[in-house]
């Protein structure tokens, strides 16, 4: 659950690294949820705008065995952003009813 993604880091790596994946390598099967905050932007950093750049790199024709949820938590900063993704990014993972209290001892 990547929150507030530091996607600028070292020029832009991962979109570097994730271009260069083979289809074979994007078949992967995964749930992804990442946000980052509506005001993390300054002079020299936008991370919403990075984090939409993120998402549109993520879609089922280029990663057809991916589930993924990106957003731009509005009111949110760098230091405010954490509990209101996890939260969120928890309920993506867990969705109602997916989620049992049973421990793997009681399920065999």
């Amino acid at each position: 659950m990547p929150t507030s993604p530091s996607l600028w880091y070292d020029g832009h790596l991962w979109f570097a690294r994730e271009s260069l994946l083979t289809p074979a390598q994007r078949k992967q099967t995964a749930r992804v949820y990442a946000a980052t905050g509506a005001l993390e932007i300054n002079a020299e950093r936008d991370m919403p705008a990075d984090l939409r750049r993120f998402g549109a790199r993520l879609t089922p024709e280029r990663w057809p065995n991916l589930n993924v949820r990106s957003e731009i938590l509005d009111d949110e900063t760098h230091n405010s952003v954490f509990p209101r993704a996890l939260s969120n990014g928890l309920r993506f993972h867990w969705p109602r009813g997916g989620f049992t209290r049973e421990t793997p001892a009681q399920t065999r």
